[in-house]
């Protein structure tokens, strides 16, 4: 209805919007892009870009898509940048207004993409042909990367493969946090499969994310496998924003000990239904979270970067 110019695609059948998130990437007070998942169907979701294109007529605007996800997203997506001036474009997947969703146990995952087409998409300042959309296979695969605490004697720094062990006992993927680094910032952004182990229902992302000294804080919620249960379980994610796993130092806690300590990347908030992270920073860095019981629960969290 707004005459975009999505270059004679079309949007999909039986589908709806998520929230957009609307950005400012350069800091010029103008709308540079803007964000938007969906979900098609029962299961399925994209997430869309458009680009302003420096204008205020819609006609001049760029509908493209940023990636298919095959998953419902539908919380508006959180933006960063890092200290190479690339902009990072952060979303989850998975839904929670029906009945349906209530006891669906498809497996839900979260993203963070390098997006180099959130300035123009035009001839003047062309996208990069990977980058519409972004695919799978260029994105670097979190799920398993376990990361040891930087005090974990012999294995400090180490990133290891976790469906083969822990720290200490299973296969080493990185000899370092430095080196994993380097590795990870190779790929187009990293992904990271949520419900691990499996649970039914699946455990999904239901509030936006969001970033604090290269800390990403999200969080997700299973619901009760009990379908007439009021409650479920929540979950906090403490990532670091360019890889998708924790940092080598702790931010939500670490277990294990001697050359087994492993950073957390999650930890449990008990029962209810969470609320998007609210972060106040002053001497420390305090994250609040209020579920859906009443409880606010409140995390203080070590900054990654100053």
């Amino acid at each position: 209805n707004l005459g975009i110019n999505n270059s004679g695609s079309q949007l999909d059948a039986d589908a709806f919007m998520g929230d957009p998130t609307i950005v400012d990437g350069d800091l010029d007070f103008t709308t540079d892009v803007i964000y938007m998942g969906s979900a098609i169907s029962t299961t399925g979701g994209k997430v869309f870009r458009i680009n302003i294109n420096q204008s205020t007529a819609p006609a001049d605007w760029a509908l493209s898509t940023l990636f298919n996800t095959g998953k419902p997203v539908l919380v508006g997506p959180s933006v960063s940048k890092d200290s190479f001036n690339n902009f990072w474009v952060f979303f989850g997947t998975g839904r929670f207004v029906s009945t349906d969703d209530k006891v669906n146990s498809d497996p839900q995952t979260f993203y963070g993409i390098k997006d180099a087409c959130w300035q123009k998409n035009n001839a003047g300042t062309p996208c990069p042909a990977a980058a519409n959309p972004y695919l799978l296979s260029s994105l670097f695969n979190s799920s398993t990367m376990a990361v040891c605490t930087a005090t974990a004697d012999a294995n400090a720094g180490k990133v290891y493969d976790s469906s083969t062990g822990t720290c200490g006992s299973g296969t080493v993927a990185y000899s370092s946090y430095s080196s994993f680094l380097t590795a990870v910032r190779a790929a187009s952004g990293w992904y990271l499969n949520l419900n691990d182990p499996a649970t039914t229902p699946s455990e999904r992302v239901i509030s936006r994310g969001v970033v604090v000294g290269g800390v990403l804080l999200f969080t997700s919620f299973t619901p009760s496998s009990d379908i007439c249960a009021m409650l479920g379980d929540s979950k906090l994610y403490a990532l670091y924003y360019e890889t998708g796993t924790a940092y080598y130092k702790s931010v939500v806690g670490e277990t294990g000990s001697g050359t087994s300590e492993t950073v957390l990347r999650s930890t449990d908030l008990g029962k209810g239904m969470p609320t998007t992270v609210g972060v106040a920073v002053g001497k420390k860095t305090k994250g609040f979270i209020q579920t859906s019981t009443g409880a606010i629960v409140e995390i203080e969290t070590e900054p990654a970067i100053s």
